[in-house]
């Protein structure tokens, strides 16, 4: 076993690791190296100089432990270094606080993640991303501003949104979609549609059509979703008895589906299972309830 180590540059590299990792002393460390390889087969200078390993040596499960640490913006960073880390980051599980998506009254498109909230517009033939952070004060603070040449800004949001939500394990805490245009809606239900398993606590969609409401909510993994707020913006005096169908509405703990529609009350007796909801029904006696 000693020969094969010692011819084996990575394994040495991996055994000094260890040491380090048990943060052991270098003359600890270098005695332990020789009682593995045998004596005489690693010098105490180069023992002593070696830079260890660089991070693209590291094992896969130590990068991942690394990469989980990092918040978004860390994690977007890392993931630009190498293919490698790329690879990591799109491969380990994330958990967000928050993520936001909207559309302002100017035509910019906002999205919020965690504390970053990041503006797209469009400006002639550019795109502007601007890029802020909220303090504890609330305070907003700009953490950087860039202009992409010749760029559509719907196309940018949708390419950092994709990015953001590449891991197939995703825990979102909240997660609000607030009215935006239809086909940048449906382009956004195709990057949802991608995950493996999307697990959200809280979800409030806002959206002019029914069908994309419905959609986009039937991404959100049923048994985790614990509350559901849902609205559309066209004609909410029709009928509409298709959320309590849903495998999210019937697993959820509270729902608020007062402005998706008028339910016919004799689904009332779907509601029974939740802890709070506000519907709007077509009529309601005491029989009913």
């Amino acid at each position: 076993m000693s020969e094969i180590l010692s011819t084996n540059p990575l394994a040495i590299r991996h055994l000094i690791l260890y040491e380090v990792l048990l943060k052991r002393t270098v003359e600890e460390g270098y005695q332990n190296l020789c009682e593995a390889l045998g004596d005489n087969q690693y010098d105490y200078v180069d023992y002593h100089a070696d830079p260890y390993l660089t991070p693209t040596d590291l094992p896969s499960d130590v990068l991942c432990k690394i990469v989980g640490e990092l918040d978004i913006k860390d994690r977007m960073s890392t993931r630009k270094v190498c293919h490698l880390f790329q690879s990591v980051v799109d491969c380990e599980r994330v958990e967000y606080n928050r993520l936001a998506i909207r559309e302002k009254s100017d035509g910019c498109i906002e999205i919020e993640v965690n504390d970053y909230i990041i503006h797209y517009q469009q400006i002639g033939n550019d795109c502007t991303i601007q890029a802020k952070k909220e303090e504890e004060s609330h305070e907003r603070l700009q953490i950087c501003q860039k202009v992409i040449d010749n760029s559509s800004h719907v196309d940018m949001f949708l390419n950092d949104l994709a990015i953001w939500l590449k891991p197939s394990i995703i825990h979102i805490d909240c997660v609000c979609i607030c009215p935006i245009p239809e086909a940048i809606s449906l382009q956004v239900l195709d990057i949802l549609r991608n995950i493996l398993r999307l697990r959200v606590r809280s979800g409030r969609i806002l959206l002019n059509n029914a069908d994309l409401v419905l959609s986009t909510l039937s991404c959100f993994e049923p048994g985790t979703l614990d509350s559901v707020w849902i609205t559309h913006h066209k004609d909410k005096r029709l009928k509409d008895n298709r959320t309590v169908e849903t495998e999210q509405f019937k697993q959820a703990t509270s729902v608020d589906c007062r402005l998706f529609g008028i339910i016919d009350p004799i689904h009332i007796h779907r509601f029974h299972h939740l802890e709070y909801f506000e519907a709007t029904f077509s009529t309601i006696s005491a029989e009913d309830i």
